[in-house]
């Protein structure tokens, strides 16, 4: 499945700028390549390309690095994978999982149903901070303005003066390539919970209840 989304070259990361503060990681979501791709292994491939730039990028470690989705060629069908839970976990993943800061989350062109999705069932469980950080817009001349502070590194598909998406993605799945061996090495590293000290945390204390609803009191 890896390497088919590797064949995809959807998911790139952008050049070094002369004034470089950490990177941008560019994904094209849902396009005619990716749609028989699960959304699950579009996702274990980004999550693979934050542990790369964990692994050889210190600005990435110490500065934090950004994050553009551009939703523009996601069908209805396809849009029926982005359920609830995959786009919860996806953000408590960037904002509580990984020791590194996004600073921040831009998706483009993105469809009505992802927004509303969005604001009802991942926003809530977000803290305020993390709530400002991210930027979903619908429009194209929105997404325009909220991309022109790197355009200049963008691919030239969205008119900037870098290579084109081709380019660079195969620049990127290169260093995936190279580091393969450190990749199947992690594998055997995870997390037994059985060995934990103390009181054992719930599936509901690390991601919360399902739907909407960050706290429920009772008297």
């Amino acid at each position: 499945d890896i390497q088919n989304m590797l064949n995809t070259k959807t998911l790139l990361v952008l050049p070094r700028a002369e004034n470089y503060t950490g990177p941008t990681i560019i994904m094209i979501a849902g396009n005619q390549e990716t749609i028989q791709i699960p959304l699950t292994t579009v996702v274990k491939y980004f999550f693979m390309t934050i542990d790369m730039l964990m692994k050889i990028d210190d600005y990435a470690v110490i500065s934090g690095f950004k994050v553009v989705c551009d939703y523009s060629p996601v069908t209805p069908s396809y849009l029926l994978q982005f359920t609830p839970t995959i786009m919860k976990y996806f953000f408590i993943c960037l904002h509580s999982v990984y020791p590194m800061r996004m600073k921040g989350y831009i998706g483009v062109n993105v469809p009505r149903g992802i927004e509303m999705l969005y604001n009802s069932i991942v926003k809530p469980v977000l803290s305020d901070k993390i709530q400002e950080r991210i930027t979903i817009m619908t429009g194209i001349d929105k997404s325009q303005r909220a991309l022109s502070d790197i355009k200049a590194m963008l691919p030239k598909e969205y008119g900037g003066g870098s290579a084109s998406v081709m380019e660079l993605a195969d620049q990127w799945n290169d260093e995936i390539l190279r580091n393969k061996y450190w990749f199947l090495e992690n594998n055997r590293y995870y997390c037994n919970e059985d060995l934990r000290q103390g009181k054992h945390q719930t599936y509901t204390e690390v991601f919360g209840m399902e739907g909407s609803f960050r706290q429920l009191l009772i008297d």
